[in-house]
């Protein structure tokens, strides 16, 4: 896995980009083991999740002790929606089809932060 920070840049400029801490998944093992088993997430930490390509993101919660943000995000790394996903749930979490990232976060954090639809992922602070 692979981690740097990344940023969630509001649309508008009238917010400040938030700033992530972010794991990067890197195989399908990594993807499968997510977050589950931590009984701890910190605020400002995440866990990037990149799809096969032609693969519908889904994701769920079993094994996972502490709520999540899920944005599920295009191949430009635009949120395309958020979706809250409750600790031990064994019901699949599904992002639209177009979803090619979800960003998993401590849950609460990007609604504190008024992320919503529309948001962008990036490597750049753009400060």
């Amino acid at each position: 896995m692979v981690g740097k920070y990344l940023y969630l840049h509001d649309p508008t400029g009238r917010r400040r980009p938030l700033r992530i801490y972010t794991d990067i998944t890197q195989t399908a093992e990594e993807r499968r083991i997510g977050l589950s088993g931590r009984k701890n997430i910190p605020d400002f930490y995440g866990m990037l999740f990149q799809f096969p390509k032609g693969v519908r993101p889904s994701m769920w919660m079993k094994a996972t002790y502490v709520p999540l943000d899920i944005a599920f995000l295009d191949a430009e790394g635009v949120v395309l929606v958020i979706e809250y996903g409750e600790p031990h749930n064994v019901q699949s979490i599904y992002g639209p089809p177009e979803s090619v990232y979800a960003l998993e976060v401590r849950g609460g954090l990007l609604a504190r932060f008024g992320v919503q639809s529309g948001f962008k992922l990036s490597q750049n602070s753009g400060v």
